[in-house]
């Protein structure tokens, strides 16, 4: 199984894995973006949280599993969810991708996103 090192994913933001550490964190950061749970029908919650940073497609596992945060010196201004090998080994899926409210509309999303595609295509994904 190809390795992703989440350190090279962005060239302009640190990135770091989140785990169950980060919970409240990961909360408050997601209570911003209410337009997306009110979409998705899901209430957001502490436990919710909990579940989506443990949560794998069927056969695949949690070490494949990479729930990141982006970072623009001490503030936090991305989370996504990527699964190694998922649908087959050499691809990378994006579960889940969530902006800071204030920066959204400004382009900076997708250049978090054509960083990443980059380098996964770099890696041979």
């Amino acid at each position: 199984m190809k390795k992703i090192d989440i350190k090279k994913i962005s060239k302009r933001y640190s990135v770091r894995k989140l785990n169950l550490n980060d919970v409240q964190m990961i909360y408050t950061f997601c209570k911003k973006n209410t337009q997306y749970y009110k979409y998705c029908g899901k209430e957001l919650s502490i436990e919710l949280i909990e579940k989506d940073l443990e949560i794998t497609p069927p056969g695949i596992s949690l070490e494949q599993k990479y729930y990141v945060g982006f970072w623009d010196n001490d503030k936090i201004v991305a989370v996504m969810d990527l699964v190694n090998g998922y649908p087959t080994y050499d691809y990378v899926y994006i579960g889940f991708f969530m902006m800071e409210c204030e920066l959204q509309g400004n382009g900076i999303g997708s250049k978090i996103v054509s960083e990443l595609l980059e380098y996964l295509s770099e890696q041979g994904f």
